[in-house]
């Protein structure tokens, strides 16, 4: 019964999916990958720059979807001694999906010589309005070198074998990429706006037993990339009380199973003496002693 084998249920944070989970026995985890596309459109996808930039590049694409002969001509013009045998085209992104825009601008960038050809050309100048300028060129290459981290980020949370103790580790991962250097000159304000972005949608789940829990009991990342030193510790001594609490509830079903035993044969005995009564005194407390030493090792283990 799929009833009970659902622990949590991952949705993305819209307020009607908010809301029914307050009438399921479920908990509710945010989707990652939504969660990410938020961060994104806050600092990237919502500036006006960027805006512009994109709906040249859907115009384009648009265009070429309706045109198999400029759709041809892109082929014939990536037919050269440095991009022969390529053969690409144009991808036209969906706008609920923000990796499907990354892989847009990917695509322009990889074939900017042939476009930039084919809109200069006397053919397709008038037909093609659109003209893209060298600093779009230039900030379609930042956005590129700047959110490819994000990419590999959804393709992993992406996966059939996709977890939530992933999230804690993969925005630890995407942070330190986004980390300023010397050679970030132009993207430095899009790195720093990203990270704190990232901070405040993220940063909260390191205190949230579903995803700190997960992760810690994940053997591929334990507690090696907690950001902050007290959310690892409440996670470790949190998963070690569950540990307790589950060896307990499960030896004291063992020790009342005993003491029925022992009642059963007691009632068999023919007649009652203390010799019998010490014996059953000395096996409860035998119990009880082997009970603690069980939870406090396999608690430290």
């Amino acid at each position: 019964d799929i009833y009970y084998n659902i622990t949590v249920g991952v949705t993305d944070s819209a307020a009607n999916m908010v809301k029914m989970f307050e009438y399921l026995p479920w908990l509710r985890a945010d989707c990652g990958n939504h969660t990410f596309q938020l961060t994104l459109n806050d600092e990237i996808f919502t500036l006006v720059s960027v805006e512009t930039l994109v709906k040249k590049c859907r115009a384009v694409c648009t265009f070429a979807n309706k045109s198999p002969g400029f759709a041809q001509d892109l082929i014939k013009e990536q037919e050269t001694e440095e991009n022969q045998g390529q053969g690409l085209y144009l991808v036209q992104d969906v706008v609920t999906r923000w990796n499907s825009t990354y892989l847009m601008l990917e695509r322009f960038l990889k074939l900017k010589g042939p476009i930039i050809k084919l809109l200069g050309s006397q053919k397709w100048e008038e037909k093609v309005s659109t003209r893209f300028y060298p600093n779009e060129w230039e900030l379609m290459d930042k956005i590129v070198t700047v959110v490819k981290g994000f990419r590999e980020a959804t393709e992993m949370l992406s996966s059939a074998q996709a977890s939530i103790s992933q999230i804690i580790p993969v925005v630890k991962l995407l942070k330190e990429s986004l980390k300023c250097t010397s050679n970030d000159q132009g993207v430095k304000k899009l790195k720093t706006g990203l990270i704190k972005s990232l901070e405040r949608r993220f940063d909260h789940k390191e205190f949230d037993a579903k995803f700190a829990y997960a992760t810690v009991l994940d053997p591929r990342y334990k507690t090696h990339f907690f950001h902050n030193s007290a959310a690892k510790d409440a996670a470790v001594s949190g998963v070690l009380n569950e540990l307790k609490q589950a060896i307990i509830a499960e030896d004291d079903a063992g020790t009342q199973a005993t003491l029925v035993e022992h009642e059963v044969a007691d009632q068999a005995e023919k007649g009652f003496t203390l010799q019998a009564l010490m014996k059953k005194v000395i096996a409860e407390k035998q119990v009880e002693e082997a009970s603690d030493n069980t939870v406090d090792g396999r608690a430290k283990e």
